[in-house]
């Protein structure tokens, strides 16, 4: 006797094939366009979560989305509410191919690499900003790498617009991944494009080495850099030391813009690409991250017992809600929907990286330190010990 396979379907136009990642907002099964003729990737959010806010929060989304238009972002082809108009859903470019996070799993990657995904990233990250969007939660897991080894950013599902309905982050939202939070989201001052700027120097700071950034809990990792930059081992160089030093300065106006990142990397690439060709729009005038219109101004400073109240309110909200694990690379058979010592003059007053931003205000390295292999020396712990002039690291006083 013969089985009957029951095959569940969206709007009687999507069907629904394997379960291709999961996490406690959302799920994405690998899906079956009947009216195109091709294969998707669908993103259901779950209705456990669903509220007047999220509804509110996804209707935005989804035309914020539509906007966007880049070779290095994961494409929007349709979005809807399921046919009892309870969940919604987003219809996007199936990626197959790993992400970022289980390709790190192997280890450090070779910098030209490293060069050339992080040069697409921040192409797609300038477009991105220009269309006043912010992504928020950029990190490994949510880079996928294409079989051409094209790089795409992925997981828009909690970006929001930088001036558009504020008030829908709500009391306690802290939208990111504890690991690549830049510190004001630690701190839950205004989020602008120089977050997305910090968090991919942490991504390549750790496809550089192999190794997160800041280690020790989830509280004490975000607390760490609120009080310092990330270390950077001495034995990647000047260039990659300027650069990494400038995405991750702890003040948000000293960051580089995402368009300057780009053209930084594709000159530490050596010029031209490594490996698959990188694919850049024509230049695109990108958020100005230094433009007091689009920073708010200063909150009073915090008090470190404060400070620690709204990381440890933030990791809660994390865990509870799950953002950002959708492409995790948890599931089998995943598709997802990337030395010598530098010389004590070595600045990051670089001027393709200060263009638009507030110079920088101390020098990259005062002295000469010895390096040893970054995996024992890079793994910065959040709570532990200083580092001497051993480390083998630069750290900005």
């Amino acid at each position: 006797m013969g089985t009957t396979t029951i095959v569940r379907t969206l709007n009687n136009r999507y069907e629904l094939r394997e379960l291709i990642g999961r996490g406690g907002m959302a799920e994405v099964h690998r899906a079956y366009d009947r009216h195109l003729d091709r294969e998707v990737a669908i993103k259901t959010m779950h209705a456990a979560i669903l509220g007047d806010v999220d509804h509110q929060r996804f209707s935005i989304e989804m035309r914020l989305l539509a906007r966007l238009n880049h070779a290095h972002l994961v494409t929007l082809f349709d979005a809807g509410f399921d046919d009892d108009g309870a969940r919604p859903w987003l219809a996007m470019e199936l990626v197959d191919g790993p992400s970022l996070a289980r390709r790190l799993s192997d280890g450090a990657m070779d910098p030209d690499d490293v060069a050339r995904i992080g040069a697409g990233l921040a192409a797609a990250l300038a477009h991105v900003h220009a269309n006043g969007i912010v992504h928020r939660d950029v990190k490994p897991a949510n880079v996928l790498l294409a079989p051409d080894g094209q790089p795409k950013l992925a997981d828009f599902g909690i970006a929001r617009a930088i001036h558009e309905r504020s008030d829908l982050t709500g009391a306690g939202w802290t939208i990111g991944t504890a690991s690549y939070l830049s510190p004001e989201q630690v701190k839950g001052a205004p989020v602008t494009g120089a977050s997305d700027v910090y968090a991919l120097g942490l991504v390549l700071l750790e496809a550089l080495t192999g190794l997160r950034a800041y280690d020790g809990t989830a509280p004490e990792a975000a607390m760490a850099r609120l009080h310092h930059q990330p270390l950077i081992p001495v034995s990647l160089g000047a260039l990659w030391i300027q650069l990494l030093d400038a995405m991750t300065a702890i003040d948000p106006l000293e960051r580089p813009t995402a368009d300057a990142v780009a053209s930084k990397l594709i000159g530490i690439g050596g010029g031209a690409p490594v490996g698959a060709p990188l694919l850049l729009d024509a230049p695109t005038a990108a958020l100005s991250v230094a433009s007091p219109s689009a920073i708010p101004p200063d909150r009073p400073r915090w008090h470190r017992r404060a400070a620690l109240a709204a990381a440890a309110v933030a990791v809660l909200v994390l865990i509870s809600a799950g953002a950002g694990e959708i492409f995790d690379g948890s599931s089998p058979q995943q598709p997802t929907a990337a030395a010598e010592t530098p010389s004590a003059s070595a600045s990051t007053k670089d001027p393709d990286l200060a263009k638009g931003v507030a110079p920088v205000q101390q020098p990259v390295t005062q002295h000469q330190p010895r390096v040893y292999p970054h995996k024992k020396a890079h793994h910065h712990k959040a709570h532990g010990k200083k580092h001497g002039k051993k480390s083998g690291h630069h750290k900005r006083k």
